[in-house]
């Protein structure tokens, strides 16, 4: 379900200055882009994809005409809107009067909605995202914002993919009008496999992929079953359980916090320091020190 060689290079095409790139991080089944927008473009011809293409202006604003089905349509761009490009398509775009403007673009393949919607993943063209030049959604606005701060810290691609999930059945629903697949429920046996491997790997990368293949789910069901079981996504349950072992390590101080922080899968230590943060409310030193009075 990577994101096709075509999305990748798209930015080659662009007229935009990236300021952003999730490729970095190694995410390979979504791609996250940013771009600071010139003022005025008088033809831009976007070369299509097989994935489907999300553009969420994020600052400024420009007047957009944009070209589907043989017809110019007009909108007005300001923060917040969307624009939504299908697989296999070239669009043709134009647009003036832009100041300081800044987009998110975000590539989702075809494969990945035709997973969360329980068809064969090769079947790409049963699901078909509409052209749409601009609609409101603040649903999808959140969650590309939020893949954003994401990039920013560096969040693995566990986190991304949990997040695409939620994304893929929130588009096929609203904007493709399918309904994804139910619930599937607990599965006790298959989630033990794996709640036993996330304990003895805190210190591990440990991707969806890998979870999905050990109990032999498509990683899209995957992520419905657990949710279902542990009431969590697979991130959030990784990382408290990282944080629940970094309290135990913490208290023997013969460790650094560096040490602490490799051992809970954390090769930076600062981002360590954050998700430490935000689970207990203090840093790591500041809770070792509190400890010991």
């Amino acid at each position: 379900m990577a994101i096709s060689p075509q999305s990748v290079a798209a930015s080659q095409t662009l007229q935009g200055r990236m300021s952003l790139c999730s490729w970095e991080l190694g995410w390979r089944d979504l791609l996250l882009r940013s771009y600071e927008e010139p003022t005025e473009v008088e033809s831009l011809v976007t070369a299509p994809t097989n994935d489907h293409l999300i553009v969420l202006v994020t600052r400024g604003g420009c007047e957009i005409e944009g070209l589907y089905a043989g017809k110019w349509q007009r909108a007005r761009y300001a923060k917040g809107d969307i624009g939504m490009t299908a697989p296999g398509e070239e669009v043709s775009l134009r647009w003036w009067g832009a100041r300081d403007q800044e987009t998110l673009q975000l590539h989702i393949p075809a494969s990945t909605l035709a997973d969360v919607a329980k068809l064969d993943p090769s079947w790409t063209d049963e699901i078909r995202l509409p052209h749409q030049l601009t609609f409101p959604d603040p649903v999808v606005e959140s969650v590309l914002q939020s893949l954003r701060r994401a990039v920013e810290l560096k969040m693995p691609s566990l986190y991304a993919d949990s997040a695409v999930h939620f994304l893929a059945s929130h588009l096929l629903q609203f904007h493709a009008r399918i309904r994804p697949m139910g619930s599937l429920g607990r599965d006790p046996g298959r989630m033990a496999i794996i709640d036993g491997l996330m304990r003895s790997s805190l210190s591990f990368d440990l991707s969806l992929d890998a979870l999905a293949a050990e109990v032999g789910l498509s990683k899209f069901h995957f992520l419905r079953v657990f949710k279902d079981t542990f009431g969590e996504t697979p991130f959030q349950r990784l990382t408290r359980l990282r944080m629940e072992r970094a309290r135990v390590l913490l208290d023997d101080r013969a460790r650094s916090v560096t040490d602490v922080a490799l051992d809970c899968g954390y090769g930076n230590p600062g981002h360590f320091a954050a998700a430490f943060r935000r689970a207990y409310g203090v840093s790591p030193q500041a809770f070792r020190s509190r400890k010991s009075r």
